[in-house]
């Protein structure tokens, strides 16, 4: 019997009345994803096959490149593209693109192609710099190419000749994996290597905290900068927070433990070769020379928070397993060394300015730790939060002082990324050296991963050639963690139509639903800022699962579920269920999670036995409210529930934080109703309510869809579907 939705919801009822509906008769999300697992069970996706659908972006697929960038590389929001601006006006559809250039392949997918041109670099055209790739035409007998971005013609380089068969293609069409493949990895030469960045992080001059372009280097290291830089291997610099706040919270010992357990626990060949660390406080930021020839970590300090410099040439940058017997005593050291420091919060925007030194002729990334509030930043005055839900809220969004957008700029431009880590009670958003546009034409990012995506929109300057495809062509110049220069090219084409039919029978609703989650309103400055954050750079997989969670019922779950398929060799996973209360059982345990957070929900009315096979206890009042991970059992549902987590977190890269929550026990339930985006809660109507027009008795059949109603409103008033004051929790 389904249980009733808890009281604490903060959604729009449905006014009136209504007829009752049978929620398994609405059309559901879950059912398309199942259909579309199964249909790539089967068989795998052809990029070029205009036969087959995109698959889902949270579906499971191997992808054979024909020639267009498989779907996890770039997404488009229609693959159908109108033919003039005023066609894609009246669609009021997003011309858009989904770029995830270094997104995670399955196993058993063919790994991007890396291709050597030697000195001479990957054949560019001429006209418009593009890349060679798949869709180029070849003439004059080979000796020339035609562009397909600008369809000018390039004299093909004598060392990349090749005759022509009959049909047009070169003999050694098959052996080149540039004309074969929409995305590949080309090594590229001196040219495209990193340029240094601009003077003004080298200028001499002391100015204070304020102006961060002025950090400087000890007097050797004032030399004139080389025309480029050359790649070397990824620097990675962690800075810890050694203020009493952080040391009196645990912060400081769990980091030093968490690092010590994971910088040893990889292959030595596949880890970083070149780490270092720091801590700072309100006072310093506290160097260690790490030479693997010394007998014990040496420190240096630099107590002038206001000039920042790196106090050592040496020692700073080691690779961890020449050096670990240093690393290790330093993690020991450090949570006791600095047991008699003072309140007052940790100089954050010191502790950045050090590292982007350190890292200023290398790039890298720093991972800053941080649990106290930073002491080089003002605190917020209450005339400032007062500014929420007011037309001068967006205030409240930008940095409190210039320095900070200063310093994004300069990390983005010398290749330092900064990933900061904030713990609880800490009322600090700062993004740094997230994104920088360095010109129009080129987009700077100091470092990516498989997660990051770059959304594209698309505007017509003149109408398109309905009898030609539209190109769209990718490169991002990155080093890689070997530290060699490589570029990345993403290609894909789509066919020109001058029917608004089409554009929305081709059309990638995953992609439309990213554009508009990037228009949101608002719940309170800090949350929104949080979400805006992260929506920002999140990919189609996790866009998706981020604003409908995965929810699946584990207390029933197959004997087969959980272990490798013997026809797909994949896991197989347990089937999605709606996140509604409605599909809920109070005897039942649920498990949901969004890419952010994990919870797994056990009614009170669960079995015993259920209970003693997956955390070990056999009452319901035993489990803990502060439980956050399952006991390793070995009982058949353990390893079943066990696996699918772990599944989950090699996909993503990352573990989820795991709640338990019980029913109608624990405050975290409330957390969970939230991601039933089903049902009524985060000020909206449930989904049911949704499909719904007005209070009548009538058949739901007779009337028009709630959504269809917004939709049309929007159309005719040539508004957009946010205009209608739709609220979502971000």
């Amino acid at each position: 019997m389904p249980i009733a939705q808890p009281p604490h919801s903060a959604g729009r009822p449905f006014p009136g009345l209504r007829s009752r509906i049978d929620p398994s008769q609405i059309p559901s999300p879950i059912t398309s994803w199942q259909t579309d697992q199964a249909t790539w069970d089967q068989s795998a996706f052809m990029t070029c096959a205009s036969s087959q659908t995109i698959p889902v972006s949270n579906s499971e697929y191997v992808a054979v490149d024909q020639g267009n960038s498989a779907p996890r590389f770039i997404r488009l929001s229609t693959y159908a593209m109108p033919f003039s601006h005023d066609l894609a006006s009246g669609c009021h559809l997003p011309v858009a693109a989904m770029i995830q250039p270094f997104a995670q392949q399955p196993e058993n997918e063919s790994p991007v192609p890396v291709v050597d041109f030697g000195e001479s670099g990957p054949p560019r055209c001429g006209s418009c710099r593009g890349y060679i790739n798949p869709w180029c035409t070849w003439t004059s007998a080979g000796q020339k190419w035609i562009c397909n971005l600008c369809q000018e013609t390039t004299e093909v380089p004598l060392e990349y000749f090749a005759t022509l068969e009959a049909s047009g293609q070169r003999v050694d069409h098959a052996s080149r994996p540039e004309l074969n493949h929409g995305t590949v990895d080309f090594i590229v030469p001196k040219e495209y290597w990193a340029q240094p960045p601009p003077p003004r992080l080298l200028s001499s001059n002391n100015d204070p905290i304020d102006s961060p372009s002025k950090a400087t280097f000890l007097p050797n290291l004032q030399q004139q900068k080389p025309p480029s830089r050359k790649p070397v291997p990824l620097h990675v610099l962690f800075g810890i927070d050694v203020s009493a706040e952080s040391l009196t919270s645990g912060l400081t010992p769990s980091i030093c433990a968490i690092l010590r357990q994971s910088l040893f626990a990889g292959d030595p060949d596949s880890s970083s070769k070149n780490i270092g660390i720091v801590a700072y406080d309100a006072k310093a930021v506290y160097f260690f020379d790490l030479s693997p020839n010394l007998s014990q970590p040496k420190m240096l300090v630099v107590s002038d928070l206001d000039s920042m410099f790196v106090p050592l040439r040496t020692g700073l940058f080691v690779d961890p397993y020449l050096s670990r017997n240093l690393i290790e005593g330093l993690l020991d050291m450090i949570p006791t060394y600095f047991l008699s420091a003072v309140s007052g919060g940790a100089a954050l925007g010191a502790a950045v300015q050090a590292g982007l030194s350190a890292l200023l002729h290398t790039g890298g990334e720093m991972l800053l730790f941080q649990r106290s509030y930073p002491s080089d930043l003002p605190e917020r005055s209450k005339s400032d939060q007062e500014l929420a839900n007011t037309d001068k809220e967006r205030i409240l969004f930008a940095p409190e002082s210039l320095k900070w957008l200063e310093i994004a700029e300069e990390c983005a431009e010398a290749g330092v990324a900064v990933n900061t880590w904030l713990f609880p009670s800490l009322s600090v958003s700062t993004n740094l050296g997230a994104f920088h546009q360095s010109s129009p034409s080129d987009l700077t990012v100091a470092s990516s991963h498989a997660d990051n995506a770059i959304f594209t929109t698309f505007t017509h300057s003149e109408r398109l050639d309905d009898r030609r495809e539209a190109h769209i062509q990718c490169a991002t110049l990155y080093t890689s963690r070997t530290g060699e220069r490589r570029v990345r090219v993403l290609n894909i084409a789509v066919q020109v139509s001058t029917l608004a039919a089409n554009v929305f029978k081709n059309a990638d609703l995953e992609v439309v639903c990213c554009t508009f989650a990037r228009e949101g309103s608002h719940v309170i400055p800090d949350v929104r800022n949080y979400h805006a954050a992260r929506l920002i750079s999140m990919g189609a997989p996790a866009t998706m699962r981020y604003l409908y969670p995965r929810m699946t019922a584990i207390h029933d779950l197959s004997s087969n579920v959980g272990f490798p398929s013997e026809t797909t060799g994949r896991l197989t996973l347990p089937s999605p269920m709606p996140s509604s209360y409605t599909h809920m059982e109070p005897h039942g345990v649920y498990m949901i999670e969004n890419g952010e957070d994990m919870y797994i929900w056990v009614g009170d009315g669960v079995s015993p036995q259920i209970l003693l096979d997956l955390f070990d206890v056999e009452n319901w009042d035993e489990i803990g409210p502060r439980t956050h991970s399952l006991p390793e059992l070995q009982t058949h549902l353990s390893v079943q529930v066990r696996n699918i987590i772990m599944h989950g977190n090699l996909l993503r890269g990352r573990a989820l934080p795991l709640h338990v929550v019980r029913q109608n026990m624990d405050g975290a339930e409330i957390e969970f109703s939230n991601l039933l985006v089903e049902d009524t809660n985060n000020d909206a109507m449930s989904y049911v309510d949704s499909f719904i027009t007005g209070a009548s008795n009538a058949l739901v059949s007779s009337d028009l869809c709630f959504e269809h109603k917004q939709i049309n409103q929007a159309l005719v008033n040539g508004t957009n579907i946010g205009s209608t004051k739709w609220h979502i929790p971000w």
